[in-house]
């Protein structure tokens, strides 16, 4: 597979149009460009609930621009953007008119102005020469739904004066090399390899015969992972749920729960097993809080009782977004403006944390960048697929499978979790070769031939295979640090409300001494 994004790029067009918009985030250049090659672009104005809005973009590639010059032609919405022909990164920002009609031009925008409900898009344009492109924002809520081309039509760019900003390619990848950042922070080995994996796994689940390039939007905004493994039983006779592990990063690592903790209280009510899990009714507790709410959590660590009373603020997420390549381009012709599918849940809390542990190692390694870029070309993937441990039995050895990865080697020959190998290639194993014979099958080649003997329950069965390593995709992956800053302002706002809101209702509710009551 070709795997330099710009020729995959190039394959997506449509016969009477040529502007192409992905939900995509790359770091780039902006400068100057020929006035003689450039396109216009504008907005048409959009209205909410009888509220107008004005679009306007607010950073192209890497700089961010003065969202107030040229405020009269935004308002009217006759101002129209010159760009150089080929590819730009932009944020489309969508301000309520009557809040943006309060800026000045050539002043600072004083945060008092800034809408709590600020709503943005990424998007890439690819311009050609001499176009005018008007967009319209599709939006509800607090969030920009999708961005349109409302109207294409050829027309001569005259920018007069005006600066043309100009295109810069995609980053190109070849030959297996890899790239993070202008500031080199490498993955670790182990992070690498689940983020290579997880990529491979949302093409696989994302297949489609329409795209030969496959483009990936998700708001993470607030975690919906407690980031707990719970205890598949109820313990202490029924009154106690186990905290198994917790993942790095989440809710629960901040309320400081540990392995090991049994919580006997939520929310004052004391743990009683019922028609469902442990983990079920942990999760119907938090789902149930409002933000800002205390969590109220009583657990019992090595004996000792414990309590957690602290407000609940959900983990936040960075907005991400990310390209993958497929491996079978297709003919078919592509719309100018590309749909998005939504995650499959298990994909959704794989992708969550992955994307919270890449943030945080990037941040500990003094990244100061607005956007985390990762880059990666395919490769084949050399690792069989599973995980075990060695088992010895009073007259034979063999390794214990406890895990395997999704559409790797393993899966494809017939492993199952709780199989024991006894036997690779015609070896038995034994307690002396079993570091030799699973390094051996790190180092097959495509079209040799592996045969396994395995323990399944009584049976011995035999499992063999022409080996074919597995195709890691390549990707473009970016990480949006400030949308973690502007999820933050949204809950706390949100918090203030909430708790201002039920302070009032206890204060209505309350008996109120010395006056006479109605009924």
């Amino acid at each position: 597979m070709n795997t330099v994004f710009n020729e995959r790029i190039a394959l997506w067009t449509k016969k009477h149009g040529s502007l192409i918009l992905m939900i995509l985030l790359v770091l780039g250049f902006s400068t100057h460009a020929n006035a003689q090659q450039c396109a216009s672009v504008g907005f048409v104005s959009a209205a909410e609930n009888d509220d107008g809005y004005i679009s306007l973009i607010a950073r192209h590639n890497e700089n961010n621009l003065e969202r107030v010059n040229n405020r009269a032609g935004i308002i009217s919405g006759e101002y129209q953007y010159s760009f150089g022909v080929g590819k730009h990164i932009v944020v489309v920002e969508q301000w309520p008119t009557k809040v943006y009609k309060k800026l000045r031009e050539n002043s600072k925008i004083h945060i008092r102005y800034l809408p709590l409900n600020l709503k943005y898009q990424t998007v890439l344009l690819d311009v050609k020469a001499d176009h005018n492109y008007q967009l319209k924002v599709l939006s509800s809520g607090q969030k920009i739904e999708s961005i349109e081309v409302n109207s294409d039509i050829k027309k001569l760019c005259e920018a007069k004066g005006k600066e043309i900003f100009k295109a810069f390619p995609l980053l190109q990848e070849s030959n297996g090399t890899e790239s993070n950042n202008p500031e080199n922070i490498k993955l670790p080995a182990p992070l690498e390899y689940r983020l290579r994996q997880l990529m491979t796994k949302l093409e696989n689940s994302n297949q489609s015969d329409e795209f030969d390039l496959l483009v990936q939007s998700f708001d993470g905004s607030i975690s919906t992972d407690i980031g707990v493994l719970t205890s598949s039983d109820y313990q202490n006779n029924g009154d106690a749920i186990e905290i198994v592990s917790v993942k790095p990063y989440t809710l629960a690592e901040q309320l400081q729960l540990r392995s090991g903790d049994k919580i006997t209280h939520l929310g004052g009510d004391r743990i009683k097993a019922d028609d469902s899990s442990p983990f079920k009714q942990l999760k119907a507790y938090f789902a149930n809080l409002y933000i800002g709410e205390r969590i109220k959590i009583t657990f019992l660590r090595n004996g000792k009782k414990n309590k957690i009373n602290k407000r609940f603020m959900p983990v936040i997420v960075p907005k991400i977004n990310y390209q993958i390549a497929e491996k079978t381009p297709s003919s078919k012709t592509q719309e100018i403006v590309t749909e998005y599918q939504a995650l499959a849940g298990i994909n959704r809390l794989e992708l969550e944390q992955l994307i919270l542990e890449i943030q945080h190692y990037y941040q500990d390694n003094n990244y100061n960048q607005d956007v985390i870029l990762i880059s990666r070309a395919e490769k084949f993937d050399n690792k069989i697929g599973f995980s075990g441990d060695k088992i010895v039995f009073p007259k034979s050895t063999g390794l214990k499978i406890f895990n395997i990865n999704e559409h790797s080697f393993a899966e494809k020959i017939g492993l199952k979790t709780l199989d024991i190998i006894v036997n690779i290639n015609g070896q038995d194993i034994t307690t002396d070769n079993i570091e030799k014979l699973i390094s051996s099958l790190t180092l097959l080649k495509s079209g040799d031939t592996v045969s396994m003997q395995i323990q399944r329950g009584e049976q011995l069965v035999t499992l063999e295979k022409t080996y074919q390593p597995q195709l890691l995709v390549s990707f473009n992956l970016s990480i949006d640090l400030p949308s973690i800053k502007i999820a933050t302002e949204r809950l706390e706002k949100e918090s203030y409300l909430n708790r201002r809101s039920m302070a009032l209702e206890r204060r209505r509710d309350a008996p109120n001494d010395g006056s006479s009551s109605l009924h």
